[in-house]
């Protein structure tokens, strides 16, 4: 069921086994990130996203809305990277604006802050999802 927030789970299942052309296929022609303090494109987040790795990640959804075409969502996510014998594990509070396009919500603009795990509210339950 194509949902937002499941698209927001594709693009992020994309992106943690660096497929480009799928990334593509989950944002929109005009996609835009705000990572950390920095504007990327498209180019630059698979540019960013090569490499050996893998890659889970967990979500709490903090908020999500929708009206007609448009959504937006606000969420925690965290990441476990494994890259040969090393764990690191990150952790982000994200905001994402979808749009609805031809039956298929795609990433327009996501706004991810990394912060520490001590940001985290004891209350928040991380849920590992995948769709792949």
């Amino acid at each position: 069921m194509n949902t937002p927030f499941n698209a927001v789970v594709a693009f992020f299942d994309a992106l943690s086994q660096g497929e480009a052309a799928r990334i593509r296929t989950t944002i929109t022609r005009d996609f835009s990130l705000l990572e950390h303090g920095q504007l990327w494109d498209a180019d630059k987040l698979i540019s960013a996203a090569q490499g050996e790795y893998d890659r889970v990640n967990a979500y709490h959804v903090i908020e999500e809305c929708q009206q007609g075409d448009l959504a937006w969502l606000s969420y925690w996510n965290r990441a476990r990277i494994v890259r040969g014998c090393n764990l690191d594990e990150r952790l982000w509070l994200e905001s994402v604006v979808l749009i609805r396009d031809e039956e298929l919500w795609k990433v327009k603009m996501l706004h991810s802050t990394r912060t520490a795990q001590s940001n985290l509210p004891q209350d928040v339950r991380l849920v590992e999802m995948t769709l792949s």
